[in-house]
C-alpha cells in the first residue's frame, strides 16, 4: 500500500492536520486526524462512504479496503466480484465449443451442420442434441469463431462457405474456400450483438453434396460472452 503524505513538506506536523478521503464512486469524504494514523489507531469509515469500509491501514498493508480484503499488498480474486451484477468481474461463465463427432453431408445449397459433440459448454447453453445452436442465456455482445471442411467429392472451383445465422438469418458470411477434388476449409467468425434467447447456428454453402469432416479441429463453433 502506498505511503499517503499527511502535510507538505514545508510545514511542520500538527495532530490535529486532516487526511480528506473520497470515495470514487459516491464522492461522499471522510475526514481523519493525522494523530489517529500515527497513533495506530482503527479507522472505521461511517455513511460518510456509503457502506464501504476501510478497517484498518497498516505497514504490513494489510486490512480491508473498502470492503476489500488485502493481505500482504495482495487482493483475492473473490473478493473482486459483486453479487448484485449478474456477471462476475473476473470470471466469465458464458463459453463453449462444439464441433461435428457423426457424420453428415452437405447439401447443394445451404446445410446447418449438427454440431453433436462438446469440448466444452460451461453454462449448458449449446444445445447438442436437437437444434444444433448456441442460446444467449444473457444480453450482451458474444464472439464467435466457426469452421467448416471436406476432404473429397467437391467439384473443383465451387463454392464453399460457412455462415453464422442468427435466429435464421445471416449474421456474418465467412470465406469462399473455392471447392478443390480433395480439401475445402471455410472459416468465419464475427462480434454478435444477441438478446435473451437469441441464438447463433453454423452452416454451410456448397456447391455439392459431400461429406463434412468431422473433428473438434475441422468443423467446430467456439463462442465467449465479451461484454453485456
Amino acid at each position: 500500500m502506498p505511503k499517503i503524505p499527511l502535510y507538505p513538506s514545508s510545514v511542520a506536523p500538527n495532530d490535529d492536520d486532516l487526511l480528506i478521503l473520497e470515495d470514487s464512486v459516491t464522492s461522499n469524504t471522510k475526514k481523519i486526524k493525522r494523530s489517529d494514523l500515527l497513533g495506530g489507531n482503527t479507522i472505521t469509515a461511517t455513511n460518510d462512504i456509503a457502506t464501504d469500509a476501510i478497517t484498518g491501514i497498516t505497514d504490513a498493508d494489510s486490512g480491508d479496503i473498502y470492503g476489500i480484503t488485502v493481505t500482504n499488498g495482495k487482493m483475492s480474486g473473490d473478493d473482486l466480484t459483486d453479487a448484485s451484477v449478474p456477471i462476475a468481474k473476473l470470471t466469465n461463465p458464458y463459453k463453449f465449443s462444439a464441433y461435428l463427432g457423426s457424420a453428415q453431408n452437405s447439401s447443394s445449397g445451404f446445410t446447418k451442420v449438427a454440431l453433436k459433440s462438446e469440448t466444452f459448454d460451461t453454462n449448458n447453453n449449446f444445445d447438442a442434441v436437437t437444434n444444433y445452436r448456441y442460446v444467449a442465456p444473457v444480453a450482451g455482445y458474444y464472439q464467435f469463431t466457426g469452421a467448416v471442411a471436406s476432404t473429397n467429392g467437391a467439384t473443383p472451383g465451387g463454392v464453399w462457405e460457412a455462415f453464422l445465422y442468427k435466429n435464421n438469418n445471416q449474421a456474418k458470411a465467412g470465406t469462399n474456400a473455392r471447392s478443390t477434388a480433395t480439401y475445402q476449409n471455410s472459416t468465419v467468425s464475427g462480434l454478435i450483438y444477441l438478446a435473451v434467447n437469441d441464438y447463433i447456428e453454423l452452416f454451410i454453402y456448397a456447391a455439392d453434396a459431400v461429406p463434412i469432416l468431422t473433428g473438434a479441429t475441422n468443423t467446430y463453433l467456439d463462442g465467449h460472452l465479451v461484454s453485456v
